[in-house]
């Protein structure tokens, strides 16, 4: 077995040095989830979510829930869960969770009690502070 060298780039790089250097690399990359717009071509390719919410699941981690379009791993249409939401801003038509960009279609509070009915912990809540201010018709 022949090993190669590590690039350049990546050899330059040093581990940290402490978990308070990694504890603050970790936060700094959160914040720029958190800051960062998405490019227009970068939501184009996004999977778009549809009779969305956001819900407080039962550990206290606000997510969305809705059906999914558009996703590389899921299937056309599927009820689904997100990973942890960072940022939401529907006045500009998209979401960032913990894994990636949304698009947002139309949020829809009454698709949690469905997905309650059928599958959802007793413990989920919609999220009012995030979903009242929306203009829900």
């Amino acid at each position: 077995m022949t090993l190669l060298p590590y690039p350049r780039s990546f050899a330059a790089r040093r581990a940290p040095a402490s978990f308070a250097e990694t504890l603050d690399a970790f936060c700094r990359h959160v914040h720029r989830l958190t800051l960062t717009v998405p490019a227009r071509t970068e939501l184009l390719v996004a999977p778009s979510i549809d009779h969305w919410c956001a819900i407080l699941g039962a550990d206290e981690i606000v997510l969305l829930i809705g059906l999914v379009h558009g996703h590389p791993l899921l299937r056309e249409g599927a009820r689904v869960r997100t990973s942890s939401l960072i940022r939401l801003t529907p006045s500009h038509g998209w979401a960032r969770t913990w894994s990636r960009h949304y698009r947002l279609g139309t949020p829809d509070p009454g698709f949690f009690l469905k997905l309650q009915r059928d599958r959802l912990s007793a413990l989920a809540e919609i999220d009012w502070k995030i979903m009242a201010p929306l203009s829900l018709h």
